[in-house]
C-alpha cells in the first residue's frame, strides 16, 4: 500500500500529521511551540497560511480535514520548540555580608530542634535595615546565602506563618 493510499484510508489528524512529515517540500518549516501556537517558515501561522497548506495538502495528497483536524495534524507534525531554560540570576553578595550569616549561624546553631532558623529571622538579624524597606529582595539574598553555606529549606508553619526554615544538607 503506498502513502497516498494509507492517507485516504485515514482521514482527520492522522492524515495531515503523515502527509506533513512525508512531504519533502513541508519538511522542516514547521514548529510548534510548547503551548500549540504553530511556526510557518519563520512566522506565526496566519489564516492564510493555514488554508494554503489546506489546498497544498488536498492538492499534492489528497487530504482534506476539518480546520481542527488541520491544526490537529500539524501541531503533531511539526518540530517542537523546547522552552528556553530560565535564567537564574546572580546576586552579588560581598564577603562580609556572607561571614555575617556566618556569625550568626555559629551563634544559633543548625538542628532538628532549632526553629530560629528561618529565612526571616536570619534576614532582620543580619540585615535588618534593608529588610524594612527591600523585604523580598533581602530574603532571596539571605537564602542564596544559607545555601551556600549547605543548608536546604523545608516549608513549616511556625506561629501560624509559612516561613522556610533552613536545615543542614
Amino acid at each position: 500500500m503506498t502513502d497516498r493510499q494509507s492517507l485516504k484510508r485515514g482521514p482527520g489528524p492522522y492524515a495531515v500529521y503523515a502527509a506533513v512529515r512525508s512531504d519533502p517540500a513541508l519538511k522542516g518549516t514547521l514548529q510548534a511551540t510548547s503551548d500549540g501556537k504553530l511556526i510557518y517558515n519563520g512566522s506565526r501561522m496566519t489564516e492564510y497560511m493555514f488554508s494554503e497548506i489546506a489546498v497544498y495538502l488536498e492538492k499534492e495528497h489528497g487530504v482534506n480535514t476539518s480546520r481542527w483536524a488541520l491544526h490537529a495534524g500539524l501541531v503533531s507534525a511539526a518540530a517542537s520548540i523546547p522552552k528556553a531554560p530560565r535564567k537564574r540570576s546572580e546576586i552579588e553578595i560581598s564577603d562580609e555580608y556572607i561571614e555575617s550569616v556566618r556569625r550568626w549561624l555559629s551563634e544559633h546553631e543548625p538542628g532538628d530542634d532549632n526553629l530560629s532558623i528561618t529565612t526571616e529571622s536570619v534576614a532582620k538579624s543580619v540585615d535588618g535595615e534593608n529588610y524594612g524597606r527591600k523585604r523580598r529582595a533581602t530574603e532571596m539574598k539571605v537564602a542564596t546565602v544559607l545555601r551556600r553555606l549547605g543548608l536546604e529549606p523545608c516549608r513549616i508553619m511556625l506561629e501560624g506563618k509559612r516561613k522556610y526554615r533552613w536545615f543542614p544538607a
